[in-house]
């Protein structure tokens, strides 16, 4: 298999994960907020988002258009600013627009460029390492956080939803 193969099916497998760890929860209890000091669903989901428009940039695609919607949950924040988060909703139709992206530029990508130097100035990012390396670290930073939103439906109550 080739390594955009693999990157897509990583990928896929995100999306599962998303989709069935989402499914019943409702906005507000996405919102809701597990102490001491925990992250939200509505938090986690947007952070993802956030680190979707790095895989995207070291693939060539500009994404940056989110950024405005997505600053409060960039890494840092507290996850408490309720009032700017976007509505789950919005945030499940960004995730599949980003993996339709995700898709379309994997496919792009040929080998040699996996392997080709990639940086993203000013964005932690920026001593170079290969597109591969980087497309793969940030695919493990989300599946930690998917890990999170797992943990958490269960702490709102629902049944475990990968078995």
């Amino acid at each position: 298999m080739s390594v955009s193969e693999n990157m897509k099916w990583v990928y896929g497998v995100h999306d599962y994960a998303v989709n069935v760890n989402l499914a019943g929860i409702s906005d507000a209890e996405s919102r809701r907020r597990m102490e001491p000091g925990g992250n939200c669903v509505n938090w986690i989901m947007g952070h993802m988002l956030c680190s979707r428009v790095h895989i995207l940039g070291f693939l060539g695609c500009d994404w940056t258009k989110t950024n405005a919607v997505l600053e409060p949950y960039q890494r840092g924040t507290s996850g408490a600013d309720f009032d700017s988060f976007l509505t789950l909703d919005e945030l499940t139709k960004l995730w599949q627009e980003s993996s339709e992206l995700l898709k379309t530029n994997i496919d792009a990508t040929t080998d040699e460029q996996w392997l080709e130097p990639a940086s993203l100035p000013g964005t932690g990012f920026d001593k170079p390492d290969t597109r591969e390396r980087r497309v793969f670290f940030l695919s493990f930073h989300e599946g930690y956080h998917l890990g999170q939103i797992g943990l958490l439906r269960r702490l709102l109550g629902k049944e475990g939803a990968i078995k």
